[in-house]
């Protein structure tokens, strides 16, 4: 009988909580995902051809989960907790207004009134850090924007 290590659910629970909180790096993030496709794989114990296909689809599935979901999470996150207390003339207000685009740890932010605010490209296009953007919306805790055209 195999005993099995229900500690790798809570080791890759940690991995997310820190890497989420702490580091924004993701690499916490992709050692969870593994570790989850470990346990999947040991609890289900197949023949060792089928373990490694399992191992591969349960990981690919928690690092496509993780995109889709954490998006929306941080999203809320950053609504709930970071902005309650923000006065609605603020959120109002940046709409219509630039700032110049930052980029760090992968994700893009705009420096306004000396404070950094998610975004988003409402083009798809890319953002250059250093170029100046527009805000065209602010939605869900993030700034919609436009490249500025000088």
């Amino acid at each position: 009988m195999v005993i099995l290590p229900e500690w790798l659910l809570a080791l890759a629970l940690t991995f997310f909580v820190l890497d989420f909180f702490v580091s924004n790096s993701e690499t916490l993030t992709w050692a969870a995902c593994l570790v989850i496709a470990v346990y999947v794989t040991w609890r289900v114990s197949p023949p060792f051809l089928w373990a490694i296909l399992i191992f591969i689809a349960v990981f690919c599935a928690t690092i496509c989960c993780y995109y889709l979901v954490m998006r929306q999470f941080r999203e809320m996150v950053v609504r709930r907790t970071l902005l309650r207390n923000a006065p609605s003339e603020t959120l109002a207000r940046i709409v219509g207004q630039t700032g110049t685009v930052i980029h760090a740890n992968g994700e893009y932010f705009m420096r306004w009134e000396g404070e950094l605010w998610p975004i988003q490209s409402v083009d798809g296009g890319g953002l250059a850090a250093g170029s100046m953007v527009k805000v065209v919306a602010f939605t869900g805790g993030v700034a919609r924007v436009r490249p500025v055209v000088r």
